[in-house]
């Protein structure tokens, strides 16, 4: 996510790890998922895979998994 401003609207947990969907521009938005603690781009087909079976989360939730994931991982 370097150099890219992205306004996330919402969270997911997805095959255990988190990930999220948001606006990259006025016209155009995209997804994100963690993979051994790396932020990866989501293509179009894991973008509606998220939708439609993973599990949605709050604001909160989401920054808490994403947070917690990261602590469990530096033990």
């Amino acid at each position: 996510m370097e150099n890219t401003i992205f306004k996330i609207t919402h969270y997911f947990e997805w095959q255990g790890e988190p990930a999220v969907v948001g606006e990259v521009s006025s016209t155009s938005s995209g997804g994100y998922y963690l993979v051994d603690n790396k932020w990866k781009v989501a293509m179009g087909v894991t973008i509606l895979e998220l939708f439609n079976v993973a599990d949605q989360l709050s604001k909160q939730e989401g920054v808490g998994a994403a947070i917690g994931l990261k602590s469990q991982r530096a033990r």
